[in-house]
């Protein structure tokens, strides 16, 4: 047994000097990026990217997109391996624009012992009519003054977008807070768990749905609009900015209260009905055991 033991840290000793670096002497690693792209006047800008601390997209009447990244990462230890070098990739595309960090070398061992800090961000000055299309992994995102369409998809992240009037808004993610201001439109989001924030919408249809989230909506309804509300334990609080409608709400153990201006048209142990006069609209709310609250400004 001892002569195993030695046999083994041996060959251990032997693997970690048999490494192109055992430790490096450079421990910090930078990258920046400071460079103006051309794109079509209804072109996308996609962005893929992982633990942004933040990606900040701003739109004004400019007709290129300026593109700066930051990154710099700090070791207080030992890298034992290869350094895994930081870099970004940008593509002009049929009119589009694409950003995608480059793919990381899994070739060989790369350890890091010690304390990493890390100060990555992303900013983009774009055309307001541009479309976004943003994929994501723990990033936090900052939007303002876009008018095209925009397509989030991240596990986990807040997001916040301001005066945003693109006609489609689209977002997924596992758990965090979003943050709209003044939307319009058509607005669909998925998310698991943390809470959306709607704030004087202006939305013809909207489609949210969450499994233990928090909704909280002030809108305008659009006659005839379309409103799809569905959570199984977060509560839903809808604020009628204009408008009307008939509501119906599915539940199962709730509690549902309304302001006085809304008159019940029908309730069971299964749903309670309503209508607020005004408007034609529809709004559909799917819930199993959180509260809903209607009311209006």
């Amino acid at each position: 047994m001892k002569a195993l033991r030695v046999h083994f840290f041996a060959l251990l000793g032997l693997l970690f000097l048999g490494m192109t670096t055992i430790a490096t002497a450079q421990k910090t690693d930078t990258y920046n990026l400071d460079e103006t792209y051309n794109i079509s006047e209804t072109g996308t800008i996609e962005l893929h990217s992982d633990d942004a601390g933040l990606v900040e997209v701003t739109g004004s009447d400019r007709t290129d997109v300026r593109v700066i990244v930051t990154f710099r990462r700090e070791l207080d230890g030992v890298r034992i391996g290869k350094k895994n070098q930081f870099g970004m990739e940008v593509t002009e595309q049929n009119g589009d624009l694409i950003i995608r960090e480059t793919p990381r070398d899994s070739r060989g061992l790369n350890l890091n012992i010690g304390t990493v800090t890390r100060k990555y961000t992303i900013t983009i000055l774009a055309p307001q009519n541009a479309n976004l299309e943003l994929h994501g992994d723990d990033d936090t995102y900052e939007i303002a003054e876009m008018n095209g369409n925009i397509q989030i998809d991240s596990d986990d992240s807040d997001i916040s977008l301001r005066r945003c009037q693109g006609e489609e808004s689209r977002f997924n993610f596992d758990d965090g807070e979003l943050i709209m201001d003044n939307g319009r439109g058509s607005l669909v989001m998925n998310f698991d768990d943390g809470e959306a924030d709607i704030r004087n919408g202006k939305f013809e249809r909207m489609d949210i749905e969450t499994d233990d989230g928090e909704i909280n909506v002030a809108t305008t309804l659009a006659d005839n609009g379309d409103y799809n509300f569905s959570s199984d334990d977060g509560d839903i609080d809808l604020r009628i900015l204009g408008g009307g409608g008939e509501f119906r709400i599915d539940h199962d153990d709730v509690r549902v209260s309304t302001g006085s201006n809304f008159e019940q048209l029908g309730r069971n142990e299964n749903y309670t009905r309503f209508r607020l006069a005004g408007g034609n609209a529809r709004v559909q709310i799917d819930t199993d055991d959180g509260d809903v609250r209607l009311f209006t400004q």
